[in-house]
């Protein structure tokens, strides 16, 4: 059998970088005229393209130009690829975000095409989370293709050819190309053809034809000249094709070859500052994830007409801004500008759609004539206890539904004066009643708070400040005596981050030299409860040729939760650094956990003995809310809980979570070199909230994964109207497994129902039975386009669910009388 070389058509489109999106939207009209006009004069040449947002801005700006794609794709010349709005970053965006760029790209590319989009085409994304696999199998993409991994100084990835397996279980075909995304000249099939023979016994090669990132990257003249090499050549099989006709072809070849197995993240040893490098999209991208999911979830319990149109819109606005190079950090200042107002108008419109949908819910607070009604609502599938904070308004204290006096503490937030409480065992996707009453509360209950000069202490822990370093050196367990920390204690560790003659300080990190922020005046009492005690510190960074950088930390411990809280705000002036927030624990152990989309994943430490050469290039990892490390005997640990940050490094039972860098803005622009701005990102203000829990047993007895969605998802109080007949608490859906975590709880794209999707945390086999408010007249299980795959059995008001370990689900149902 001849070698066959599969000649993919391809040009790449950043939808972002050296330039802004309004030069992209021009770059696909050009590119994809370019292409049209190759086809007709070479009918036998196929171009793929990826990015659902592309297709659809042709549609809405140039549709005479679309009618022309249209055709082409009806008659194979012309291949969608990727199966996602754009090519995003992978490891950064939450479960959901991954979901829905999936969702809205394949039922995009079927509604307008009728086209089932089988490969997931990432040839420029910047390392990808290891549950991929079995997202894109359960959305029905079969094959994975990337160029990037080749990307790396050190210790290139080995495969070419390999299955890729997610945690629980799944596996998919993946490519790394042997050549780049860019190949201008079809002299090198001889060589990659040959790097795939040798390195897997394949003889089945793909070769992406045309050059990118800026796209037009094709011309005529390149397609006459691959024609001319194709005569040139009759040993070898060479024809244009599809991504998706070489992947069934390599599909079957590889029946009988052993290919590789990847049982892990593909990992990007370059690029490892893209987690940190521009905090403010980071931030931005997080709290815009929780808002759509909250409007989503409230919209479906309160019965509000369901703002379907409004969200669509935020979610492609969001799913744009995930695009690789602009999550990242990686792009020009007018990147984020445009960036900027696209968060401000979600923000500004969302709140208003959430706001409207929890007021419209019939919450009660007992006995109206007493007070003023207030519901706390609950965005979760479990019930749960955490702090809350009304405006006081000429209140002095709160009572819950029953009359009973609840435990409260006058604070100042947002300029305003508020009442600090803990609301108990709210209900899951629900709400419990209170009331703000004008006379101070009869409280008989004895707070175990404590505020010292230097100290601060609950029930639970005690924790010391150094007044002479500012280090946090204790945290005490009051009950077993351990010190959760090791070593100098938690501090602000500011390292150099760069090397001479770095084109890429964005992207890649390059650490030296240590210093710690120095503590700057007296460490003061902030709150000494009866809710909430505190202290606070102000550090600071000095340089010579840059203004002081300086930070305040503010720490704090809650009468009733086993955790340590922490507020950081910043003020940055030095360039080419990167803060670090130091953990030293005394747990010791090689491994650390770390919360990945729809799951975790446990790295070693990469100074350990016993890692491998891969394993000691990961530096830098990423995570999203929660980090743990645990002792080796399983009996103790700490996890720690964030808001908005994505980089982490863990060596030595030393756990840092990056704060900030301050590399410069690509400094290089081959298409327009007038427009290079020499300037740094993350100069300016900053604030980051995280929290540790320290525990006995392990992550999974805590149970991580709450605690970071918790930590992310506050208590909402809302005031409510006075309405009698309403319930003092409620919740539209429980579920009776702790280890089963709901992603998502939305309006069917069909309009038909509604849909939620769940995911199982700890590796166990597990049966749950979900239970709503009202009885379910039909449910059926489905992929996660929401096309039905098999009819799930209801009784009365529940449904019964099986999961694998770590497996995603997606259910649809009918429920009555919400």
């Amino acid at each position: 059998m001849k070698p066959r070389v599969f000649v993919v058509g391809h040009s790449h489109i950043d939808a972002v970088w050296l330039w802004d999106r309004k030069e992209t939207l021009d770059i696909c009209r050009k590119t994809f005229s370019q292409v049209l006009e190759i086809i007709k004069k070479y009918p036998w040449f196929i171009y793929s393209q990826s990015t659902a947002q592309y297709y659809e801005w042709m549609e809405k700006e140039f549709p005479e130009l679309f009618k022309e794609i249209k055709e082409k794709i009806e008659n194979g010349a012309i291949e969608p690829v990727g199966g996602m709005w754009v090519e995003s970053d992978c490891n950064l965006p939450s479960s959901e975000s991954l979901a829905r760029q999936i969702l809205y790209a394949k039922r995009y590319f079927l509604e307008k095409f009728n086209k089932e989009v089988r490969v997931a085409w990432l040839p420029d994304t910047f390392g990808f989370c290891r549950t991929l696999p079995q997202i894109f199998k359960k959305s029905g993409i079969d094959y994975f293709l990337t160029s990037k991994l080749v990307w790396q100084s050190f210790h290139p990835f080995p495969h070419y050819a390999f299955w890729w397996k997610s945690p629980d279980g799944t596996k998919i075909l993946g490519i790394q190309t042997v050549g780049l995304y860019s190949n201008d000249n079809p002299a090198g099939i001889n060589h990659q053809l040959g790097v795939i023979r040798n390195t897997h016994g394949i003889e089945t090669l793909i070769f992406l034809f045309g050059n990118g990132d800026h796209g037009e990257g094709l011309v005529p003249d390149m397609v006459g000249n691959l024609e001319k090499f194709i005569g040139e050549n009759p040993g070898l099989e060479i024809k244009c094709s599809s991504a998706e006709g070489y992947f069934e072809a390599l599909s079957q070849e590889v029946k009988e070859k052993d290919i590789p197995l990847v049982d892990d993240e593909l990992y990007l040893k370059t690029h490892q500052g893209t987690f940190t490098t521009f905090s403010e999209i980071k931030e931005n991208n997080r709290l815009a994830e929780v808002l759509l999911d909250c409007i989503e979830r409230f919209s479906v319990i309160s019965g509000v007409p369901y703002p379907k149109k409004e969200l669509d819109e935020f979610w492609k606005t969001l799913l744009f801004n995930q695009f690789h190079d602009s999550l990242a950090g990686t792009s020009i200042p007018k990147v984020y500008d445009d960036s900027r107002a696209d968060f401000k108008d979600i923000f500004n419109k969302g709140k208003k759609l959430l706001n409207a949908a929890l007021e419209k819910i019939p919450a009660c607070a007992g006995n109206p004539a007493e007070g003023k009604p207030f519901a706390v609502f609950n965005p979760l599938s479990w019930k749960r206890t955490g702090p809350a904070a009304i405006e006081a308004k000429d209140a002095s204290g709160i009572v819950d539904s029953s009359g009973k006096s609840v435990l409260s503490q006058k604070i100042k937030e947002g300029g305003k004066e508020k009442l600090l409480f803990m609301a108990k065992d709210v209900p899951s996707l629900g709400y419990s009643g209170y009331r703000k009453i004008s006379a101070a509360p009869k409280n008989k209950a004895r707070p175990s708070l404590w505020a010292g000069t230097c100290c601060i202490q609950n029930k639970y822990f005690h924790v010391c400040v150094d007044s002479s370093s500012g280090r946090i050196t204790k945290i005490l367990n009051r009950k077993g005596g351990r010190n959760t920390l090791s070593g100098r204690g938690i501090a602000l560790q500011v390292f150099e981050d760069n090397f001479p003659g770095e084109q890429e300080t964005a992207w890649n990190i390059h650490l030296g030299r240590m210093n710690e922020m120095k503590i700057a005046g007296k460490l003061r009492v902030t709150e000494k409860g009866p809710v909430r005690a505190s202290i606070e510190a102000d550090y600071v960074f000095r340089e010579k040729g840059s203004p002081d950088s300086k930070a305040t930390m503010h720490i704090s411990v809650y009468d009733s939760l086993p955790l340590v809280e922490f507020d950081l705000s910043l003020d940055w002036h030095s360039k080419y650094k990167m803060l670090k927030v130091a953990f030293p624990f005394f747990a010791r152990n090689d491994r650390t956990a770390f919360e990945i989309p729809f799951g975790c994943t446990e790295r070693l430490d990469p100074d350990a003995p016993q890692a491998t050469v891969e394993q000691r290039d990961r530096k830098e990892v990423p995570g999203q809310r929660w980090v743990d490390h645990t002792d080796t005997s399983g009996k103790f640990g700490a996890c720690l809980v964030n808001n908005n940050r994505y980089g982490f490094d863990a060596k030595n039972n030393v756990v840092r979570m990056s704060a900030l860098r301050t590399p410069s803005y690509p400094g290089y622009n081959p298409w327009n070199p007038a427009g290079i701005i020499k300037a740094n990102s993350d100069l300016g203000t900053h604030r980051i909230s995280f929290a540790l829990y320290p525990h006995k047993g392990g992550w999974r007895e805590i149970n991580a994964p709450r605690l970071g969605y918790e930590f992310n998802y506050p208590l909402m109080p809302v005031v409510v109207s006075a309405r009698k007949g309403t319930q003092p608490a409620y919740s539209f859906a429980g579920i009776n497994k702790e280890n089963i975590i709901m992603s998502a709880l939305k309006k069917a794209e069909d309009g038909n129902g509604l849909v939620l999707r769940f995911y199982e945390t700890m590796g166990r086999k597990t049966t749950v039975e979900i239970k709503f408010s009202a009885p379910v007249k039909s449910a059926s299980e489905t992929d996660m386009i929401e096309r039905d795959l098999r009819t799930l059995r209801v009784k009365g008001n529940s449904v019964k669910l099986s999961f694998n370990p770590y497996e995603i689900k997606t259910i649809k149902i009918t429920v009555l009388n919400i």
